[in-house]
């Protein structure tokens, strides 16, 4: 995962448009409807405001990933990106390196699968091409 640190932070208000269908910002944070049965739906926080920067792939339009954008506790900006290939599997690293880095997590099996899909279906509004050495 290499960190992109940076300044600039926009606001979650203008990303609004760019979230999957049934996630959500509410008190400056993402939370995903669960529907528990028919007549119980809970609204889950998924995690601190999280932007999807931009998706990043390599020359060869493969190694494809993600740049994440968050502010952790203290206000200090982060800028993340990380391999899609970290999300195989439980995804468990993608969570040990934001958690590290200062990004709040829900706790329940719901809300990591839901921040896996988050991270996967957010629509970035722009695309790099990374040479890696």
């Amino acid at each position: 995962m290499r960190d992109l640190k940076t300044n600039d932070c926009r606001g979650l208000s203008n990303y609004k448009d760019r979230l999957p269908d049934d996630y959500y910002i509410k008190d400056k944070a993402i939370y995903c409807d669960e529907y528990i049965n028919e007549d119980i739906t809970l609204q889950s926080f998924i995690c601190s405001p999280l932007e999807i920067v931009e998706f990043v792939c390599d020359s060869n339009s493969n190694n494809w990933g993600r740049v994440l954008k968050f502010t952790d506790p203290e206000g200090k900006i982060h800028l993340v990106e990380i391999s899609m290939m970290m999300l195989a599997g439980n995804g468990e690293s993608v969570c040990e390196d934001l958690l590290r880095e200062g990004l709040l997590i829900g706790c329940s099996t719901f809300a990591r699968e839901k921040l896996f899909e988050y991270i996967m279906f957010a629509k970035p509004e722009k695309k790099e091409t990374f040479i890696y050495d």
